[in-house]
């Protein structure tokens, strides 16, 4: 559900100001939404839901010591494996070859790599520490939101590498 969301909430450039079609089509827009749907529902929801349950088990307490250890692990083991993921798999889901996911994933992950570990330990540093147990659910809803029309953003974004 989140990543519908993103991708309604962040179209593809090509539905932005510098990619103006002359024709937007319901059908791309709703395939899109579609790709992001299958990849959130059949691939996130379950590797997300493996790896809270396996830092919740090595780190049970809500302290700051466990709570700091969580979110610096998950950006060192989870975040890149569900960021190469991502732009892999999206690719393939466009019916793109397994050349092109490897192009991707070699452009775009250390730039979104890059932000992401500069937003995610401090979000998750807040729910583990500061949110109650039966708020983490909206909360990490919220942030998901936000960093899926991101990565909307990143995936159909077309841009150079300066060195």
């Amino acid at each position: 559900m989140k990543f519908e969301v993103g991708a309604r909430a962040s179209p593809p450039p090509e539905f932005g100001p510098d990619h103006l079609p002359t024709k937007i089509t319901k059908w791309t827009f709703l395939y899109c939404v579609q790709r992001f749907s299958m990849f959130g529902t059949f691939y996130v929801a379950p590797t997300l839901y493996c790896w809270l349950s396996i830092a919740r088990r090595k780190w049970p307490k809500p302290t700051l010591s466990h709570s700091l250890k969580k979110a610096l692990v998950e950006q060192v083991t989870y975040t890149p494996f569900a960021m190469i993921s991502f732009y892999f798999g999206m690719t393939l889901l466009e019916g793109k070859t397994v050349d092109d996911g490897l192009h991707e994933v070699s452009h775009k992950f250390w730039p979104t790599y890059r932000i992401g570990v500069m937003v995610w330990p401090f979000a998750q540093l807040i729910n583990y520490t500061l949110v109650s147990e039966k708020n983490r659910v909206p909360y990490v809803s919220v942030c998901s939101l936000l960093w899926t029309s991101f990565l909307a953003y990143m995936k159909y974004n077309n841009f150079e590498i300066i060195q």
